[in-house]
């Protein structure tokens, strides 16, 4: 097939490189092929010796310094430089051996063409040898090739590497940019056979390399922002890889902040990476930076049904659970109370970490029920948590939610939870909101009223609004607008209520019932023996 030499030509990366080969182009087209192949040959030296000295100057390690320096010499000295300009880059691995193959023999027919020898050139040779060095320099990058990728490893012992990012720290979105722009600046350096290598070694380093040492946080922030990149191509796909294989195997969650950069990056991978990845993170959910992970899979929506259920029951199991059985060294008993509160301290902030409505739904019926455990530890640790919660977490609860809550800490306080007791004296403290909740709920019917629990329903939700809310909440029970199991031990426990109106109602309502139970008896009484 004929290529197109106007398309091949736009190719070129250099503005200067692409002049000397639109001449080499104009030479073809006027069928001067030697003078073609000339002008081709020169325009690629020419664009490698430049490429060389853009990776020397961007620190592509010393053995590309050097030959950046003895090829400037022999050029400003006019002496012959390409044998070993394609000599050292090959060394350097700037050229694969097959592209320094191929350029070498372009070289020589570049001499032939250049020199009184005899050689007659051709329309098919000069072709190829414009399309040839095209395809193998002007139209490439500076790239290294893997015996570059232990010079890059050691620049992330200096404390520059990232200084860009440093300079950036008080803003993190600045910082994260700056460092995926040095990121891809350094990895578009390096030919696409190369890149494996380097994710490998990244991965390999942020296994083994001491957690306090430059070179695992720098390796550590290059594979976080390689997952990230488009460009090139295959970064992010490799990176992954490379920490699925790699740095899972681990097992410490090294790999934890890789994984949370790039959330979507779970669909990259093979089953068996997947699963590997997944239980790694599921393992470790004790660890904030798995929380992390998993709250941006959960953001994703990356996770298939089988998976949630099973993070979602690891996390239960992690966090929504009390242990009674704690002792000091000496074997006595220490504080129930501060273990408990340690406990739902854990829950409240792996729920805050991971943003997933399942599990903060999972967290808040937890909470509801271990209000009115039985154990009065845990229910004074549950009560002394609720009243003081941050709006943040307030927010998780519904009406209804706050209103079962409520509920709970009434006939906890019913059964001698000292912490009740002083929760429902106080309105809840901050948390007035809940009772308010529950006084609504209740005379709408929708909240199961503890019948034995009134005179601690009284206090609480006088504190709110004088004798105003208990009033009104009696008048309610009374009209059968609130749902109650044990409705007369409820009327019985109205009229026994200091506040006068109240156990007025409750009397009335009692005696009512009573009569009616009374027609009934005699209604049955008829029925059968009439």
């Amino acid at each position: 097939m004929i290529r197109d030499l106007e398309q091949l030509l736009s190719r070129v990366i250099s503005d200067l490189s692409r002049e000397y080969m639109r001449e080499a182009i104009q030479c073809y087209h006027a069928s001067a092929f030697r003078a073609a192949v000339v002008l081709g040959v020169a325009a690629a030296m020419d664009d490698l010796r430049r490429k060389v000295a853009e990776l020397a100057a961007a620190d592509g390690g010393a053995g590309i310094s050097a030959l950046d320096s003895e090829v400037e010499a022999q050029y400003d000295a006019h002496r012959a430089w390409h044998r070993f300009l394609l000599a050292g880059c090959k060394t350097h691995d700037v050229l694969s051996p097959a592209a320094h193959q191929r350029l070498h023999a372009v070289l020589q027919v570049g001499h032939l063409c250049a020199h009184p020898s005899g050689h007659r050139g051709s329309a098919e040779e000069a072709r190829y040898i414009i399309a040839t060095c095209i395809d193998l320099v002007l139209s490439r990058p500076p790239q290294l090739g893997g015996k570059q990728v232990e010079a890059l490893m050691e620049k992330l012992d200096h404390p520059n590497f990232f200084a860009a990012a440093a300079n950036e720290s008080d803003d993190k979105a600045n910082a994260d940019d700056a460092v995926r722009t040095i990121t891809q600046a350094e990895l578009v350096r390096f030919r696409a056979s190369a890149l494996p290598g380097v994710a490998q070694r990244l991965a390999a380093i942020v296994r083994e390399a001491p957690r306090d040492s430059l070179r695992h946080r720098h390796a550590g922030q290059f594979l976080r922002a390689m997952v990230t990149l488009q460009t090139p191509a295959d970064a992010r796909h490799l990176a992954w890889t490379a920490v699925a294989e790699s740095v899972i195997s681990a097992g410490d969650g090294a790999a934890f902040p890789v994984i949370a950069a790039d959330p979507g990056g779970l669909r990259l991978l093979e089953p068996l990476a997947r699963y590997r990845v997944l239980g790694a993170v599921r393992n470790h959910l004790a660890r904030v930076p798995a929380q992390t992970a998993l709250a941006g899979w959960i953001t994703a929506g990356v996770l298939d049904t089988g998976e949630k259920q099973d993070l979602r029951a690891r996390l239960k199991g992690e966090f929504l659970a009390f242990d009674g059985g704690h002792r000091d060294q000496a074997g006595h008993h220490t504080n129930h109370v501060a273990v408990h509160g340690e406990t739902l301290r854990r829950a409240s902030d792996a729920v805050a970490c991971v943003q997933w409505d399942e599990f903060a739904a999972d967290y808040v019926k937890w909470l509801i029920d271990a209000a009115h455990d039985g154990d009065l530890h845990i229910e004074n640790a549950v009560i002394d948590h609720v009243m003081g919660m941050k709006d943040r977490e307030a927010a998780l609860f519904s009406p209804r939610d706050r209103a079962r809550l409520v509920a709970n800490i009434l006939q906890a306080a019913e059964h001698g939870a000292e912490v009740a007791e002083n929760a429902c004296r106080q309105g809840l403290g901050g948390q007035g909101a809940f009772a308010r909740a529950f006084y609504d709920e209740s005379v709408a019917g929708r909240c199961e009223f503890p019948a034995q629990a009134w005179e601690w329903a009284e206090i609480l939700l006088a504190q709110l609004a004088g004798d105003d809310l208990p009033l009104k909440l009696a008048t309610a029970i009374v009209e059968g607008k609130v749902a109650c199991a044990r409705r007369k031990f409820l009327l019985w426990n109205l009229s026994s209520s200091e506040h006068t109106a109240i156990a007025d109602i409750g009397d009335a309502a009692h005696s009512d019932e009573d009569d009616e139970d009374n027609q009934d008896d005699e209604g049955r009484e008829g029925g059968l023996f009439s």
